[in-house]
C-alpha cells in the first residue's frame, strides 16, 4: 500500500497507540455518590475474593451502600455478574492494598479494577489490530487514523475505563478469532484458544453466542483434531473450573449462575426470558441500537460506518493475502452474530450506557475493514478524518464527562453531556492540581487532530484529496453536532429534574466548583438538596451499619426488602450463610 515511506519516519500508528493508552491511563470518570451499580457489583465481589477470602458481598453492601445489581440465596447476598472481571482484577488489587497498607479503598480500588480489567486488556488489543491491519498491507497512516478513533472514538474508549465486562469480552473474544483465524491450528495454539474462549464465558455468560462461528472455524482448521481438541480441553479446564467453583459457593451448583436469585424483580422477568434475556431477533431492537440518537452506535461513532462499507475492502485484502472465503464468512460473521445478539435481547435498551453498549464486541472486527477501505477509496479518504473527529467528540466528549447515560434521554449528548461539561464536568486527571482536567482534555483532542492532518499528509491521493479530508476535519463534525442537535430532544422542562440530579453527581465528586455567591450546597442554579437518585430510580440506602455491627430485631438494611439471617432458603438453593 502507498504512504509507508512517509510513515515509517512518522510511525503514526505506534504515536496513536501511545495516546490512546495516555489518555486511557489519565482520566478516571468516578461518582462515588451514583453508586454505578454494574461496576459496584463487580467491585463488591473483588473485595470479597480479596478481603474476606469469600464469595458473599454482604461486608460490603453494610460498609459501603446497597446496589441493586445483586443476587439473594437464602440472607447472603452475591454479585450478580459473570464473575470474570473480578477474577481479573482481584490480584490487583489485593498487591495495591498490600503495597499501600490501607486496606479497602472503593475509589483506589475502582481505579486498579479498571486498569486490570480494561485499560490494559486494551492496549493487547490495540496491539493485535495493528498486526491484523499490516498482515493485510493496510498503510501506517490508515492504520494510525483506525486506532486513535478506535481508542478516544468508540465504545472501546468509554468500556475501557469503567468497570464493566463489555469490553473485556470484546478483547478476549478477538484473541480468541486471532488464535484460530489461520490453519493449521496445533495443540499449543489450540489450548490458547480454549482458554480465551473459556475466558469469554467467565466474563460474559452471552458471549457463547459470539463464539459459535469461532468453534466452527477451530474444528475445521485443527490438525491433528484429536490432540487439538485435548489441548482446546485443557486450556479452557482452569477457567471453567474456576467458574464452576464459584457458581458452586455462591448458588449451590456449578450450572447456576446469578441470573437465577436476581433480586431485582425486573431484571429477574427479563432474564427469565429465552436464554438469559435472549430470544429471537427485532428490526426495532437493531435499528434502535444503530441510528437513535440515544442508543445508536452510527450516531455515537459515525466512523464505524466505514467499517461496515469496509468488508467488502476487507475480503479483498483477505483475498490478495492468500486467505480464502472460510476468512471472509468468518470475519462476516464476527460482525452479524452481536448484532444478532442486541436484536434478540428482551431489554435491548441497556440501561445507563453511553450508546449501545452491548454492541462493543464487534467494535474491533470493524477497525480493520475501515483501514481497508480508506486504503482503497479516495472517498473514504476524504470522509475518515471527519468522521473520526465526529466519533471523538460524541463518543469521547460522552466518557470524560458523564459515562452512565440513563436510556429515558431521548438525545442524552444534547440534553445531559453537554449541559454537565457546560458546567465544568469533567472526570478527574491524575496531573490536578498542577493540570486541570479540562486543559488535559483540549490537550488530548489537540493531539488527536494532529496525528489525523499527519496521517492525512501522508497517505496518497493527490493535493485535492488531502485538501478535502483537512477541509471535512474541521465541518464534518460541525454538521454532525448540527444534526444530533435537531433530533429527539426532551422539553427542557421534562427533563430539569434530572439533568440537577446528574449536575449533583458531578457536585459531589468534585467536578463542579460552587460559584462564588451561591448559597453552600447550591451550584449555578441547582437546589441545595437534590434527590439521591433520580425520578424513577430505586433509591440507595441510608448509611449502613459498620461492619460487625449487630442489627436491630426485624431490620431490614437493604431498600428491597431483604431479611436477615434466619430467612427460609430459596428452593434448591444452599442453606442460609452468615453475615459478617
Amino acid at each position: 500500500m502507498t504512504g509507508e515511506p512517509a510513515s515509517r519516519a512518522f510511525e503514526p500508528d505506534r504515536w496513536a497507540i501511545l495516546l490512546v493508552l495516555g489518555v486511557h491511563l489519565t482520566f478516571f470518570p468516578y461518582f462515588p455518590a451514583m453508586h454505578s451499580a454494574n461496576e459496584m457489583s463487580r467491585l463488591y465481589l473483588v473485595e470479597a475474593l480479596v478481603v474476606d477470602r469469600d464469595v458473599e458481598i454482604d461486608r460490603a453492601l453494610w460498609q459501603w451502600g446497597n446496589v441493586l445489581d445483586k443476587s439473594r440465596v437464602a440472607s447472603s447476598h452475591f454479585s450478580d455478574k459473570p464473575p470474570g472481571t473480578a477474577f481479573l482484577a482481584a490480584p490487583f488489587v489485593a498487591l495495591r492494598q498490600l503495597l499501600d497498607g490501607g486496606g479497602p479503598d472503593p475509589a483506589a480500588d475502582m481505579r486498579v479494577a479498571r486498569l486490570a480489567a480494561g485499560i490494559l486488556p486494551t492496549l493487547l488489543l490495540l496491539l493485535l489490530l495493528r498486526r491484523e491491519m499490516e498482515s493485510l498491507g493496510v498503510s501506517a497512516p490508515a492504520r494510525a487514523l483506525c486506532l486513535a478513533t478506535y481508542g478516544l472514538g468508540t465504545l472501546g474508549f468509554t468500556y475501557s475505563v469503567v468497570f464493566y465486562g463489555h469490553q473485556l469480552t470484546a478483547v478476549v473474544l478477538y484473541a480468541t478469532w486471532w488464535t484460530v483465524r489461520e490453519r493449521p491450528i496445533r495443540p499449543a495454539r489450540a489450548a490458547a484458544a480454549g482458554f480465551l474462549a473459556a475466558s469469554c464465558l467467565a466474563v460474559e455468560y452471552q458471549s457463547a453466542v459470539f463464539l459459535v462461528p469461532l468453534g466452527v472455524a477451530f474444528l475445521a482448521r485443527v490438525r491433528p483434531l484429536p490432540a487439538g481438541l485435548a489441548a482446546a480441553v485443557l486450556g479452557a479446564a482452569p477457567v471453567l473450573a474456576a467458574l464452576g467453583a464459584y457458581h458452586s459457593a455462591a448458588f449451590g451448583s456449578p450450572f447456576r449462575t446469578g441470573y437465577s436469585y436476581l433480586v431485582d424483580a425486573r431484571f429477574a422477568q427479563v432474564h427469565e426470558q429465552g436464554f438469559m434475556g435472549v430470544k429471537y431477533p427485532q428490526w426495532k431492537a437493531i435499528a434502535a441500537s444503530l441510528f437513535l440518537p440515544s442508543p445508536g452506535l452510527l450516531v455515537w461513532s459515525p466512523f464505524l460506518a466505514l467499517g461496515l462499507a469496509g468488508l467488502p475492502a476487507h475480503a479483498g485484502a483477505l483475498l490478495r493475502t492468500g486467505r480464502g472465503a472460510g476468512a471472509i464468512a468468518l470475519r462476516v460473521l464476527m460482525v452479524a452474530m452481536p448484532l444478532l445478539f442486541v436484536s434478540s435481547m428482551v431489554y435491548w435498551a441497556g440501561g445507563w450506557t453511553v450508546g449501545q453498549r452491548h454492541l462493543t464486541p464487534v467494535v474491533p472486527f470493524l477497525v480493520a475493514p475501515a483501514a481497508a477501505l480508506v486504503d482503497r477509496s479516495a472517498i473514504a479518504r476524504i470522509l475518515a478524518p471527519g468522521l473520526a473527529a465526529a466519533s471523538v467528540m460524541m463518543t469521547g466528549i460522552a466518557t470524560v464527562v458523564f459515562p452512565h447515560l440513563p436510556e429515558w434521554f431521548g438525545n442524552p449528548f444534547h440534553d445531559l453531556v453537554l449541559p454537565l461539561l457546560r458546567e465544568g464536568c469533567v472526570a478527574s486527571v491524575w496531573t490536578e492540581p498542577a493540570v486541570g482536567a479540562a486543559a488535559v482534555a483540549a490537550a488530548a483532542v489537540g493531539a488527536f487532530l494532529l496525528l489525523a492532518i499527519g496521517a492525512v499528509s501522508a497517505w496518497r491521493g493527490g493535493l485535492a484529496v488531502k485538501a478535502a479530508a483537512v477541509v471535512l476535519l474541521a465541518f464534518l463534525p460541525l454538521g454532525w453536532y448540527d444534526w444530533t442537535s435537531r433530533v429527539q430532544r426532551d422539553e427542557p422542562a421534562e427533563i430539569a429534574d434530572d439533568v440537577a440530579w446528574f449536575r449533583g453527581q458531578c457536585r459531589q465528586a468534585g467536578r463542579i466548583e460552587e460559584a462564588p455567591d451561591a448559597p453552600r450546597g447550591q451550584v449555578h442554579g441547582a437546589p441545595p438538596a437534590l434527590p439521591e437518585t433520580p425520578p424513577g430510580a430505586a433509591p440507595r440506602p441510608g448509611a449502613a451499619p459498620r461492619p460487625g455491627a449487630a442489627p436491630r430485631p426485624g431490620a431490614t438494611p437493604f431498600p428491597d426488602g431483604t431479611p436477615f439471617p434466619g430467612a427460609t432458603p430459596r428452593p434448591g438453593g444452599p442453606p442460609p450463610r452468615p453475615l459478617p
